[in-house]
């Protein structure tokens, strides 16, 4: 994951995360230390796909007071409704995805809609891709972590 490609993922996906709950959410992230255990309470997750030059999946995840936390900031009033949290924490992991591609361009990238996934102790199983980066970040309102799985199209067929 030393390559220019992995570096630039890394940190084109940084830098949204900390840039979307910084504008939509008045949330500042810190960066954890990722050698430690993840956290156990992430019990909701934001699942997008990307294909194109580079090719993968990214996540969004974090504990449900997080999420419930997340979207009553962006909706500006309490939400207590699974299916609203569920959509407010897919459209906040889009806007990561999103800025996070645009300062990967010039590459050509799609990005499919998000997909969420709730349940305590939910695995996503990134086992077709040949680099994988997890970013760990705490915050006033919970801890979260975005994974990132990727693989060069053309590095995988030998091209």
């Amino acid at each position: 994951m030393d390559s220019q490609l992995g570096i630039s993922m890394r940190k084109a996906f940084a830098d949204s995360a900390v840039f979307a709950f910084s504008r939509m959410i008045v949330v500042d992230l810190t960066t954890a230390d990722s050698t430690a255990p993840p956290d156990a309470d992430f019990e909701i997750s934001a699942v997008i796909g990307f294909s194109g030059e580079v090719a993968g999946s990214c996540a969004l995840r974090m504990s449900g007071t997080t999420a419930r936390e997340v979207v009553s900031r962006l909706a500006g009033e309490p939400v207590d409704d699974a299916a609203e949290i569920a959509d407010g924490i897919g459209e906040l992991a889009n806007m990561i995805a999103g800025n996070a591609k645009a300062s990967l361009e010039p590459r050509e990238i799609s990005l499919s809609f998000p997909e969420v996934i709730r349940g305590k102790g939910h695995e996503i199983g990134f086992h077709r891709y040949a680099d994988l980066f997890e970013l760990r970040f705490m915050s006033e309102i919970g801890n979260l972590a975005v994974i990132v799985a990727y693989t060069n199209p053309k590095e995988s067929n030998g091209r």
